[in-house]
């Protein structure tokens, strides 16, 4: 009876103690003292809300504050070796890394050479061997790029054909093709 209670007491204790751990009570302020061993002074690698900085015993002659890379920057060389009193809060993020959906490096290498490709056409003319076959038409192909960064090949073609092919045979067509 006395060790069944003694585990209920310890399981409370152990539950009050540890309250904030089990929940996400991450706090976004910092209290910090900070050896001020160089001008500039890495304070967190989250950003700081600026209006909330608060350094104690310094005036703002003194120092200057990057709340973006959350850096400390000393004005004053006599500073160096002190340990100072700072206050702040951040933000859950650091807002001076770069952030994209999709990085360009994934899409394309950086120094990628592009070769033109270069397609010859057959003139059709020396396929018939007849002089008296007239084309005239377009071959179209067009790359788009959607805001997903999805890449899409159009292509058309549009093809006008008239004449003789023989002394008895003779043609007029019109062909297209869309894609």
């Amino acid at each position: 009876m006395i060790k069944k209670l003694l585990v209920i007491l310890l399981a409370v204790l152990g539950f009050l103690c540890c309250e904030d751990v089990a929940a996400q009570g991450t706090s976004t302020w910092r209290i910090r003292h900070v050896a001020a061993d160089s001008m500039s002074l890495r304070l967190d690698t989250c950003s700081i809300i600026p209006q909330s900085f608060q350094i104690q015993e310094l005036t703002r002659s003194q120092y200057r504050l990057d709340p973006l890379t959350a850096t400390l920057h000393l004005l004053d060389s006599t500073l160096l070796g002190k340990r100072l009193f700072v206050q702040y809060e951040v933000y859950p993020f650091n807002l001076s890394l770069p952030v994209a959906h999709k990085f360009s490096r994934d899409i394309e290498p950086r120094h990628a050479q592009h070769e033109r490709a270069e397609y010859p056409l057959p003139s059709l003319q020396n396929v018939l061997n007849d002089n008296e076959l007239y084309t005239n038409g377009a071959i179209s192909r067009g790359v788009s790029v959607g805001s997903n960064q999805d890449i899409v090949l159009n292509s058309s073609l549009n093809l006008q054909i008239s004449g003789k092919l023989s002394e008895d045979v003779e043609i007029m067509a019109s062909v297209s093709d869309k894609n």
